[in-house]
């Protein structure tokens, strides 16, 4: 059960206390720009934390607040999650090195989380069935909006108080079996079962980019050149599976909560499940699915 006495971190604007973790894999020629994007945020972060994961090595100047860990064998996409446990931060934000935020990004991310206190991140994607993870409307980047959105799951970016990965730990012993996905639900998961708190994403206006979690539309910050793990023949499958896990975990979709489900694309989404491959094909043919990555 939440717990309803959780007391909230105070988020201050003008002194923010964050500690950034950077993840490299297969992108270190970005990672010099990534950088650059996070040191000119008008909030700046306490401290930088690089996570080298068994790929690519960077170089880094010395400036004080940066460190650095690295591992010789690609450990997943968990592992920044245990990195982040380094943080002195009362925030941690976690980026995919394909993911460039825009100066005003961690500001808009902290103001969120004052009024909307939850899983904070760019790319949030709102599932319209309990059954299936293709049927979805997207927010951030690829769908702009004035307002907080509240979505089950984001992408790209992700803020939460660092006490938080506490229950992103406690939860592992349930977690996806899968080194390349489910973090990013297994995160919702942990939140919205132990304090019953949302996922959401910042307002992120067409005309304002600076105050968007990502902006570069190069082919090496989409999301589809050949190291994202979205742009394996298995990835939709796998995501697939991890929805799936964590629905029968008793993760519990915005539309299952607000009792918006609607019943043909919950049979919809069931019919989906049986043949994942084809319906992919032909969603990305009609465009019922924005074009995303993970």
């Amino acid at each position: 059960m939440p717990n309803s006495a959780h007391r909230y971190p105070e988020v201050s604007l003008t002194l923010p206390s964050v500690s950034v973790v950077l993840n490299v894999f297969k992108r270190g020629k970005n990672f010099s720009k990534q950088l650059d994007a996070v040191r000119a945020q008008k909030t700046p972060p306490k401290e930088i934390l690089i996570w080298e994961n068994g790929a690519d090595k960077v170089e880094v100047d010395g400036q004080a607040g940066v460190s650095r860990a690295r591992s010789d064998e690609n450990l997943g996409v968990w592992a920044r999650f245990s990195y982040a446990l380094n943080a002195s931060s009362e925030f941690v934000w976690l980026i995919d090195d394909d993911t460039v935020p825009g100066p005003g990004w961690l500001e808009n991310a902290l103001r969120t989380f004052r009024s909307n206190p939850g899983v904070i991140g760019s790319r949030g994607l709102k599932f319209s069935s309990s059954t299936n993870y293709l049927l979805y409307e997207e927010f951030g980047p690829n769908g702009p909006s004035e307002k907080v959105e509240e979505v089950d799951i984001v992408g790209h970016n992700w803020i939460i108080p660092r006490e938080w990965l506490g229950y992103f730990w406690r939860e592992y012993g349930q977690k996806f079996q899968d080194d390349l996905a489910g973090e990013d639900i297994h995160l919702s998961f942990a939140v919205q079962k132990h304090l019953g708190l949302g996922t959401f994403v910042p307002p992120h206006p067409a005309g304002d980019r600076d105050s968007w979690g990502e902006l570069s539309s190069e082919s090496d910050f989409d999301g589809t050149d050949k190291a994202a793990i979205s742009q394996s023949p298995e990835s939709m499958r796998r995501f697939e599976r991890a929805y799936a896990h964590y629905v029968k975990l008793g993760f519990e979709p915005v539309c299952v909560r607000t009792q918006t489900e609607k019943r043909i694309d919950r049979a919809l989404g069931s019919a989906i499940s049986r043949w994942p491959y084809q319906a992919q094909r032909i969603a990305n043919l009609i465009n019922l699915r924005n074009p995303g990555r993970d």
